[in-house]
């Protein structure tokens, strides 16, 4: 069936248990979150909400969920800005469900994952019966171009072609559900972030007790050590770290370019001073 209108409505996210989007927002809204690399998220409707898009540029995340007929999540396709201006499909994961009935992610549903590597490299996890049985993994190889992808411009939608084949190329697009005053609900979803240290202040302040598991309660003890000396290597244009990207505070790395022994400088070694050392060290 050939799909010609599009229905965007603009939201935090897509609620699993009211099988709607909350939080909505006005196009405005969404398009000023999006130049500042704020996250947020759109729900596109053909006849039904087939598709959920979950952006947030600050944190280089960028992901697409499909919908089957009953509102359930399906396929993810997890992306990544590893380049300026294109972004890197780093995870899939599809959920098949044996009726109409089951639960969303429900633990014997049929399950597929699939995680990417910038060269190809593909790690598949196949679970037929889910997390209720055994699992397969194989280690295959993909087209390193058919990962990367152009970064979605606010506004256009020539992109959701790929995840809807009977989409027209001329397909209208329409706005739904605006408010006048943004909801204010909390977002369903968060992006990934790295994990945090805990207890990180209390780590190096002397006499602090931990209670540790099969050691008991142990006594911080902070000594001073000597300076810790790390490599550090240098990018092909002379400067250190990675590229700035177009949102600030965002920093990405290109995709792999083959390059001669040569083409790299000698890495310089930089002396960091220790501000204190693990409980026991001398």
């Amino acid at each position: 069936m050939l799909v010609n209108e599009l229905d965007l409505t603009y939201c935090e996210g897509w609620d699993p248990a009211r099988k709607a989007a909350v939080g909505l927002l006005s196009k405005g809204a969404a398009a000023e979150r999006d130049r500042r690399g704020e996250q947020y998220a759109v729900v596109v409707s053909a006849g039904r909400p087939w598709m959920v898009l979950e952006v947030a540029w600050g944190h280089g995340h960028w992901a697409v969920w499909l919908l089957d007929e009953q509102g359930r999540r399906t396929v993810k396709y997890d992306h990544r800005v590893l380049a300026d201006d294109q972004i890197f499909l780093r995870h899939t994961r599809e959920w098949r469900y044996d009726s109409a009935e089951q639960a969303e992610f429900d633990t014997g549903a049929w399950t597929r994952s699939r995680t990417f590597s910038p060269d190809g490299r593909c790690q598949e996890i196949l679970k037929p019966k889910g997390e209720r049985g055994g699992s397969r993994h194989t280690w295959t190889k993909a087209d390193p171009g058919r990962l990367w992808f152009p970064m979605p411009v606010f506004g256009e939608w020539a992109f959701a072609r790929r995840y809807h084949s009977g989409l027209s190329p001329a397909a209208a697009v329409r706005v739904t559900g605006a408010p006048d005053v943004p909801e204010r609900v909390t977002p369903p979803w968060r992006p990934p972030a790295p994990l945090r240290p805990t207890w990180l202040d209390r780590m190096f302040r002397p006499g602090e007790r931990f209670a540790l598991p099969e050691m008991g309660e142990i006594l911080m003890d902070v000594r001073p050590g000597p300076s810790l000396v790390m490599p550090h290597r240098q990018n092909d244009r002379g400067r250190s770290g990675m590229r700035r990207g177009r949102h600030r505070g965002v920093h990405r790395r290109g995709p792999p370019r083959a390059r001669t022994r040569s083409a790299w400088p000698s890495p310089p070694s930089r002396t960091i001073p220790s501000t204190g050392a693990w409980p026991g060290s001398k």
